[in-house]
């Protein structure tokens, strides 16, 4: 077998200003490792062991030089990381820059690849097998760089599209404006970091409407044109989602005031919750939740279908008392298909639908102030939440049929107990998921799922991966 020592660094400076005498002293310290072998032929085992080498190698030497060389190592980041923090200041996503480099760096590696397996394949048969020896190890040490490029093209030339049909270059004004307006250097950089991602997810978001348009069949151009429009009004960061909805939610009903919004921690199957104190809307952060589990005082046991009903048995965890529950089976067959959609929905569309749930309730809650005033509430309500439900109450259309005066009258009442059938049936809850099941059948709602979910494998590296990627290229190539 043959023995791998690598190159003498005193012998082999890879940032030597003579580079032409730096790669020939490379060979011939190369060379001289073979010297054992008396130019016999390359067996299989040994020319994988020259190959694995090669790569091995080169990954050795790229570490050496970033550790013996820091302060030119740190030159090279230092140049990488104010072309790149640049870009965004000229409308240009670091992305895109990182994607030229990376299809620079991975053509001059097949390149370089190319050459060193012709040459191979022509020493090899020449019979100089010590040098072809060498130009084994020169692939394997080639399809080291190329590994650290290849990878990233297909994004890479994606990202280079996306910025050519929608992108423009030109001086970004308002984030120029921003960073000279921020004190600190750090922060400084989160605010060209947060602009740079967000002009990437703006021109991937457009992206991936096109592609979804383009697959929806049996639609006029007037209908695909509509729905386009409709899906790019959330063309938005991801944390202004809620907002939009709430102001598509405002446009629709007529009723201008929006509730408060705000993030708290819930149990994982709660998306959301809508106070009627405060007339606030919650949602879930999904940080790590220790309180108690929403109807966790009942444990069903018996679950039967009889006529057009379900009858479920519940018994209660802490006194042991037994009661049934009956529903309509159609409600809540209905109920377990809403669920099992929403395990399939994107978290951004999932996010919209719990959006709606509660910003219904809020509604139905300012219906109900309407018709019975404000002392349903029993004294709980808060300043605040008074405030906003009398801005509803004023705005919102009351020409309300008796039938429907009846069902407001409905959503003031409680749930008969603690278990989930009884929860469902609320006529509170009814009205809330018609809203949902509205959206999802609305024309534009599945495409916008999937653009959300072709987001998700979407995403650009940050201007920091970046950085740390094209220097590894950068020293992988000096070597």
């Amino acid at each position: 077998m043959i023995q791998f020592t690598g190159i003498d660094t005193r012998e082999y400076n890879p940032y030597s200003t003579n580079k032409r005498q730096t790669v020939q002293n490379n060979k011939k310290a190369q060379l001289k490792t073979f010297q054992a072998t008396k130019n016999q032929k390359i067996g299989v085992a040994e020319g994988t062991e020259l190959f694995l080498g090669g790569v091995i190698k080169q990954g050795k030497e790229m570490v050496t030089a970033i550790i013996q060389h820091p302060l030119k190592t740190l030159a090279f980041m230092a140049a990488t990381s104010v072309g790149l923090l640049a870009l965004p200041l000229i409308g240009i996503p670091s992305a895109v820059g990182g994607g030229v480099l990376a299809i620079g760096f991975a053509g001059f590696a097949i390149t370089k690849a190319v050459k060193h397996a012709t040459q191979f394949a022509r020493t090899n048969r020449e019979g100089t097998y010590d040098q072809a020896r060498l130009h084994l190890q020169q692939i394997g040490e080639d399809t080291f760089d190329i590994a650290l490029s290849a990878p990233f093209v297909p994004k890479a030339i994606s990202n280079i599209k996306s910025f050519i049909k929608y992108g423009k270059i030109g001086v970004n004004s308002a984030l120029i404006n921003e960073v000279n307006n921020t004190k600190g250097a750090l922060k400084k950089l989160k605010t060209i970091a947060k602009a740079d991602a967000e002009m990437s997810r703006n021109f991937n978001f457009q992206n991936a409407v096109d592609k979804e348009i383009s697959a929806l069949k049996d639609l006029t151009d007037a209908q695909k044109a509509q729905i386009k429009q409709e899906l790019l009004e959330f063309n938005v960061a991801v944390e202004n989602i809620p907002e939009l909805v709430l102001d598509k939610y405002a446009q629709a009903k007529g009723v201008q005031t929006k509730p408060d919004l705000a993030y708290t921690t819930m149990a994982k199957t709660t998306h959301g919750m809508a106070v009627a104190n405060n007339c606030k809307i919650y949602l879930n952060d999904y940080k790590p939740y220790r309180g108690p589990k929403p109807f966790d005082e009942y444990v069903p046991i018996k679950h039967e279908l009889k006529g057009s009903e379900y009858f479920i048995t519940y018994k209660n965890k802490t006194t042991g008392a037994v009661i049934v529950e009956t529903i309509d089976a159609t409600l809540l067959d209905s109920y377990n298909k809403l669920c099992q959609l929403y395990r399939k929905l994107s978290p951004e569309a999932a996010k919209i639908l719990t959006i709606l749930h509660e910003r219904e309730h809020i509604h139905q809650w300012a219906q109900a102030c309407a018709v019975k005033g404000f002392d349903w509430l029993k004294g709980e309500l808060k300043p605040r939440g008074r405030e906003l439900f009398e801005q509803m109450v004023a705005e919102m259309p009351k020409n309300w049929s008796g039938k429907e005066i009846t069902r407001i009258f409905s959503y003031t009442e409680p749930a008969a107990n603690g278990t989930v059938a009884a929860y469902i049936k609320r006529p509170l809850e009814i009205g809330a998921r018609e809203i949902e099941i509205a959206a999802l059948n609305h024309p534009s709602f599945l495409p916008l799922d999937n653009v959300f979910k072709t987001m998700k494998y979407s995403k650009a590296l940050s201007i920091g991966e970046n950085i740390l990627i094209n220097d590894a290229r950068i020293e992988s190539a000096k070597v």
